[in-house]
């Protein structure tokens, strides 16, 4: 994709700043970012933040056997500690994590 092309590097000054934008741009892009989306977070000055946001955002992906396996974390330790901080404790095998 050109993004000068495109207006998404206007404002951009130096070859660095330049790279990483472009960098971001193909990176989001690659994940199915729509151009209009990366358009408006452009526009909004919130880029940077657009990774998080889709992470956050994100539909659960894991169940807490999952969580507690890829951790490394035992995963009656995992539903204990939940507990214990009055956090919502799903069946082990439910996706509710992201």
């Amino acid at each position: 994709m050109d993004w000068e092309a495109e207006g998404l590097l206007d404002g951009i000054e130096g070859d660095a700043a330049r790279a990483a934008r472009r960098a971001l741009l193909d990176e989001l892009h690659d994940e199915g970012v729509a151009l209009e989306e990366l358009r408006r977070a452009v526009d909004e000055d919130r880029l940077a933040l657009l990774p998080v946001e889709r992470l956050l955002a994100s539909e659960p992906r894991f169940s807490a056997r999952e969580v507690s396996e890829q951790s490394g974390m035992d995963l009656d330790y995992f539903v204990t500690s939940r507990r214990a901080l009055v956090f919502p404790v799903p069946d082990p095998d439910a996706k509710a994590f992201t």
